[in-house]
């Protein structure tokens, strides 16, 4: 897509993989402080449902400027909740399998993620509209399924004490 639709270069191509991977990484370390504070399904949830909604803008993407931000925030919505998910993955299973467990739900990911880019680029090739709607309605489901199946696991920790501010939360963790 940055090559064919907006003529963007490999560098430029290289420049957006790093800032997704950046995003993705911060996204990742807060989703799963927010999880053990707040509730892993309660971040499930909502990190889908913005998922969801910030996949939307790609449908009227005109500039490369705007496909670069939503490709850092797509990943960032979506990563937030690898913490929830993994916790709550391996909370579901006793102790004596959560290897084996846990490398299947990685793999089946994996394979899902494979199939999805098969898919994605079968429906790019037809509309990158239809490719984008597929995108959508998936996440839709994605989150339909959460909301309606999963329930609330691990310990939820209240706060007892507020901190001025999330950074100031992590940095209070990393210190313990």
């Amino acid at each position: 897509v940055l090559r064919d639709r907006f003529g963007i270069g490999y560098a430029g191509i290289g420049g957006a993989q790093t800032a997704i991977s950046l995003g993705t990484a911060t996204m990742m370390i807060v989703g799963g402080r927010m999880a053990d504070k707040r509730g892993r399904r309660s971040v499930m949830v909502a990190a889908t449902a913005l998922m969801t909604v910030a996949f939307v803008p790609f449908l009227f993407v005109t500039a490369a400027w705007q496909l670069y931000a939503l490709l850092v925030l797509v990943p960032m919505f979506g990563n937030a909740a690898s913490g929830a998910f993994g916790a709550t993955q391996m909370e579901a299973v006793s102790p004596d399998i959560r290897a084996a467990y846990g490398g299947a739900c990685q793999g089946l990911s994996a394979a899902g993620m494979a199939i999805g880019s098969v898919a994605g680029g079968f429906l790019y090739a037809i509309s990158a509209n239809l490719a984008m709607g597929s995108a959508i309605a998936c996440c839709a489901v994605g989150l339909l399924i959460i909301w309606g199946l999963v329930e609330e696991t691990g310990k939820v920790f209240p706060k007892t004490v507020p901190s001025p501010s999330p950074v100031a939360d992590l940095a209070e963790d990393a210190a313990i």
